[in-house]
């Protein structure tokens, strides 16, 4: 949960504040206050992720919390990354495909030494973002990454 945080602000919080904010919306991201953060370390890990026979739910003292509010349909779908919640992920996988070839790919995968694009997504958002600030070598080697899934 620490390493998460650590690299929060370089990826999923940059859609809790500089897309709202480039549309003069202020947005709030509140399960990232700081007393809700310190808080969450003092509860214990059964009432995070609980084990009902075979399966474990995740967010339980969330969903307990709610259960009286919220349809069960919401209440015990699965956790998914934020892109499969939207269902953008399918739409964004197909353009990038169409947008890069295979070779393409295979040629530009490794952006400095030792240090790999994971997919054609990933690949042309390095495009742009090394056309427009052409960062050195060992800046790209302190970049925060996350762990990418391929569908």
């Amino acid at each position: 949960m620490i390493d998460l945080l650590k690299v929060e602000h370089a990826t999923g919080l940059q859609r809790v504040d500089r897309i709202p904010y480039a549309f003069g919306f202020e947005a709030r991201a509140p399960w990232f206050d700081y007393d809700i953060v310190k808080f969450s370390f003092k509860v214990p890990q059964k009432y995070k992720i609980f084990r009902d026979k075979n399966k474990f739910i995740e967010k339980y003292i969330i969903r307990e919390t709610f259960k009286d509010i919220l349809p069960e349909s919401i209440l015990l779908r699965d956790k998914a990354k934020f892109s499969k919640g939207v269902g953008s992920q399918f739409y964004l996988r197909n353009y990038f495909n169409k947008k890069i070839s295979d070779q393409e790919f295979k040629e530009k995968q490794e952006i400095i030494p030792g240090i790999f694009v994971k997919n054609k997504e990933e690949l042309y958002y390095w495009n742009l973002f090394s056309k427009k600030f052409a960062p050195s070598d060992e800046y790209v080697k302190h970049i925060p990454r996350t762990a990418v899934f391929s569908l």
